[in-house]
């Protein structure tokens, strides 16, 4: 983050860890547990946010995410704000305990990512386009919001895969609904983001719209496209 962003709040964002639907390639909802894997991945994140010095974790109430925040952050000494808002894309439920390998199911998971967009018609309780457009608006005013009634500026989000490159395709859009539904199809083929993965994004000034440029500047959400972990504290 550049020096002149002057952030409100910063959010450092993870996957949560490998979960026994990631092993068996299935969707069991929200009761998912994590893999003995994902269970090992767990210290790693906090151990990471400890670096980061995180002050509170939001996370989503699915099993896999605020499993290991109840577990973990009250040995770090961290505040927890769950919220449905970072909870996964919710699925069809007729896809909910069946394999992503079933046809059936294959074809209705693809449709809802192709169709994603102003014109899709959501069936069987999947999230509909305008209920995404609410979690991204009403979610990161929710973060802010949170970090303001804390006074706490560093964040940490354990949310999931597709919800985050929601997010990450949102701040890039600057809100641009049919931007938004491009950039999230596009981060969804050919964007990565594993388990137990690392995101940073803040709400501060714009690099080319701040103070330093251009008078009247306001703050917005960023995000950090390129990690600087490498390089010591002190000379960030």
């Amino acid at each position: 983050m550049w020096d002149g962003a002057d952030p409100d709040v910063i959010v450092d964002a993870y996957r949560h860890t490998q979960s026994k639907a990631n092993v068996e390639n299935a969707n069991f909802g929200n009761k998912t547990p994590l893999s003995p894997k994902g269970e090992r991945q767990v210290p790693y994140i906090f151990k990471d946010m400890k670096k980061r010095r995180i002050e509170l974790i939001v996370c989503s109430h699915a099993d896999r995410a605020y499993g290991p925040v109840v577990s973990n952050a009250h040995v770090h000494g961290l505040p927890i704000a769950p919220h449905e808002f970072f909870n996964e894309f919710r699925r069809p439920e007729g896809t909910i305990g069946k394999s992503n390998d079933d046809p059936r199911v294959k074809e209705i998971l693809k449709r809802r990512i192709e169709e994603f967009g102003t014109a899709h018609e959501s069936l069987d309780g999947a999230e509909t386009f305008a209920e995404t457009i609410l979690v991204m608006m009403s979610g990161l005013e929710e973060l802010r919001q949170t970090a303001i009634a804390h006074g706490k500026k560093r964040l940490g989000l354990l949310s999931h895969g597709l919800r985050l490159r929601q997010i990450e395709a949102w701040i890039l859009s600057e809100g641009d609904w049919d931007k938004f539904a491009g950039l999230f199809k596009a981060l969804y083929r050919v964007g990565g983001f594993a388990n137990g993965a690392h995101k940073q994004f803040w709400f501060g000034y714009p690099f080319r719209e701040s103070p330093k440029y251009k008078e009247n500047a306001e703050k917005c959400w960023n995000i950090e496209l390129a990690s600087d972990s490498h390089i010591p504290l002190k000379l960030r």
